[in-house]
């Protein structure tokens, strides 16, 4: 069986050792984590490995030409060696399905194959892990069961894996890219916009500037129903003077969309939503039916018709 060892972190948490140090060349017990790593695969029978690499490349690279015991081509395996191809990730480092992807060349035609974290250190039986393997599973997980507070988030419907959730800073990370969607955006109801995006002027004394408006204001039908304009996460819902029920949806790191004025919430904090779910429904006041949306990032409001198609 073939292998992959992801190798090309920064090492952030081991500063300040890895600020002159690639994480992989961390001495544990007076042998770097790669060999470890290695070691630990060939003791199981898999003499194979793709390390990609792009902190300190150079130096990772360096040390395993200096091993007798790493060969560079298949003609060379024997007992006690192992075959050592490198992903250069130098210009970018590429996250897990990223590293995946860029290193298929060298991974194709070798059927199933293990992925191992330089930096962790088990005494997990991998020949048993094998053994677990499904012809038709497209993965097979090694876990194990401890407290974290970091969680990984699946799609309620697919059970595709979309990102993580951190509970005790709070923190998402979402696979999907809020910022790359600009202009793309559906609008979280059909209906008219009658509050603009800005500096508002009152309609008799023309000079009269009035505080500044954050979103848009929609007019919709009775009891329309609001929908989610990009994948997020539910980060509050609450009710505001004036403003009734609102949903506060966070988008990745740094963005964020703000529905008000809702009768009603089908939706919690936490929740996973998609493009397009239905948050809730307008409440109609004095007679009018009209949602308040705005859009953020960080704590500077955007202008949402910039970002609506």
């Amino acid at each position: 069986m073939n292998s992959m060892i992801f190798a090309a972190g920064l090492g952030t948490r081991l500063k300040p050792i890895t600020d002159t140090l690639p994480k992989a060349l961390v001495p544990v017990c007076g042998k770097p984590l790669i060999e470890h790593t290695c070691r630990k695969l060939m003791a199981s029978g898999i003499n194979q490995a793709v390390v990609n690499v792009h902190h300190f490349a150079d130096k990772i690279e360096a040390w395993a030409a200096e091993q007798d015991w790493v060969v560079t081509s298949e003609d060379q395996l024997e007992e006690g060696k192992m075959l050592l191809r490198f992903s250069d990730e130098r210009q970018q480092l590429l996250e897990t399905g990223g590293a995946v992807h860029h290193a298929r060349h060298l991974l194709e035609n070798c059927g199933h194959f293990l992925i191992h974290n330089v930096d962790i250190l088990s005494n997990a039986d991998l020949k048993w892990l094998e053994s677990k393997v499904q012809p038709e599973a497209l993965a097979t997980l090694l876990v194990s069961e401890r407290e974290t507070t970091r969680f990984l988030l699946f799609h309620p419907q697919t059970m595709r894996l979309v990102g993580w959730h951190n509970t005790n800073t709070g923190d998402y990370k979402l696979a999907d890219e809020f910022s790359k969607n600009k202009g793309k955006l559906p609008w979280p109801v059909n209906g008219s916009v009658v509050g603009k995006f800005g500096k508002q002027y009152h309609p008799v004394f023309k000079n009269l500037e009035l505080p500044a408006n954050n979103g848009l204001d929609i007019a919709v039908t009775k009891e329309a129903e609001i929908k989610a304009v990009f994948n997020g996460v539910v980060k509050q819902v609450f009710v505001m003077p004036g403003y009734n029920q609102c949903v506060l949806v966070q988008h990745g790191k740094n963005y964020f969309t703000f529905y008000c004025k809702l009768g009603t919430v089908n939706v919690k904090v936490g929740n996973l939503v998609t493009t397009g779910m239905v948050l809730g429904t307008v409440e109609t006041q004095s007679g009018q039916n009209r949602l308040h949306f705005e859009l953020w990032k960080d704590n500077v409001p955007q202008n949402p018709e910039n970002w609506l198609r």
